[in-house]
C-alpha cells in the first residue's frame, strides 16, 4: 500500500512538472520568406549580424571565439529574418516588477524579496540609420512601427551588453541607461528614425517625422516630454489618423 501510495505521488509530482514545462510556449523564429523555425533555445543571441540559436547555454566569450567565416553556417543573418518571439522565465527583486509582468509559480517559489517571472519578447530586424541590422522590441506594429532600445554609457567598470538579450552590468560606478525609440514605414522608407531619449523621456517637442500628422502635432504641443507610455499613444494616434 505504502508502495503504490509512493508510486502515485511521483506520477503527479511528474506529471506536474511536466505540465509546467509544457505551458512553457516555444520560441519562434519568423523568416522574412515566412518560414517558422519553432523551438526552446537556450541561447537566442544576436551578434554580428547574426542570429545564434542553440539548445545550450552558450556564454559570450564562446560566441565570440567563433570565426566569421564559420557564422555563416550555423547562425541566421539578421537580414533574413522578420521577427523573433522568445518566452523565458526568470528571477526578479518584487520591487522592480512592472505592471505587464506576469508572476510565475509565486506559491512555489516564496521568498519575499524576489519572485519568479514570466517574460515574452517580440523584437523585430530594424535597419538603422547607419544601415546596421539589429533585433529590437516591438512597442507598436502597423504602417508606423516603434521600437525600443536600450544603450548604457560605458563608465569603464566592467559594462556588459548585448543589443537582444537584456543587458547586464554590475554597478560599482555611475553607469548612466538611455532609451531610443526607433520608428519605421515599410511602405515609403528604406531603414528607420531614431529618436534619442534619456531615461523614458523624449527631451524635445519638435519631432518632425510626425509633421505631415494634424494630430500628432498637436499631441506633441500639449506635452513638455513624452514617457514611454505617450511614445507609444502617440504611433498609435499617427496610424489611426494618419496612415
Amino acid at each position: 500500500m505504502m508502495k503504490t501510495r509512493l508510486i502515485c505521488s511521483l506520477l503527479c509530482l511528474c506529471s506536474g512538472l511536466f505540465a509546467r514545462t509544457q505551458s512553457v510556449p516555444n520560441d519562434t523564429i519568423i523568416k522574412k520568406d515566412g518560414t517558422k523555425i519553432i523551438d526552446s533555445f537556450k541561447t537566442l543571441r544576436a551578434f554580428k549580424g547574426y542570429l545564434i540559436t542553440s539548445e545550450y547555454e552558450l556564454s559570450m566569450e564562446r560566441i565570440e571565439s567563433v570565426k566569421e567565416e564559420d557564422l555563416e553556417k550555423i547562425a541566421i543573418p539578421l537580414k533574413d529574418i522578420d521577427k523573433v518571439i522568445g518566452h523565458s522565465i526568470y528571477e526578479k527583486k518584487r520591487k522592480a516588477l512592472n505592471d505587464d509582468d506576469v508572476i510565475w509559480e509565486s506559491e512555489a517559489h516564496p521568498n519575499k524579496k524576489m519572485v519568479w517571472v514570466y517574460s515574452r519578447l517580440e523584437r523585430k530586424s530594424v535597419v538603422l540609420p547607419n544601415n546596421k541590422i539589429v533585433l529590437m522590441q516591438v512597442l507598436v506594429e502597423g504602417p508606423c512601427e516603434l521600437y525600443i532600445d536600450y544603450s548604457l554609457e560605458d563608465t569603464g567598470y566592467g559594462l556588459s551588453i548585448n543589443s537582444f538579450d537584456n543587458f547586464m552590468f554590475q554597478d560599482t560606478g555611475n553607469v548612466i541607461l538611455n532609451t531610443n525609440y526607433y520608428v519605421y514605414r515599410e511602405l515609403r522608407e528604406r531603414k528607420s528614425t531614431v529618436f534619442e531619449g534619456s531615461g523614458e523621456f523624449i527631451k524635445t517637442k519638435k519631432i518632425d517625422y510626425f509633421d505631415n500628422c494634424p494630430e500628432a502635432k498637436a499631441f506633441i504641443d500639449e506635452r513638455k516630454e513624452l514617457s514611454k507610455a505617450e511614445v507609444i499613444e502617440l504611433v498609435e494616434l499617427y496610424n489611426d489618423y494618419c496612415k
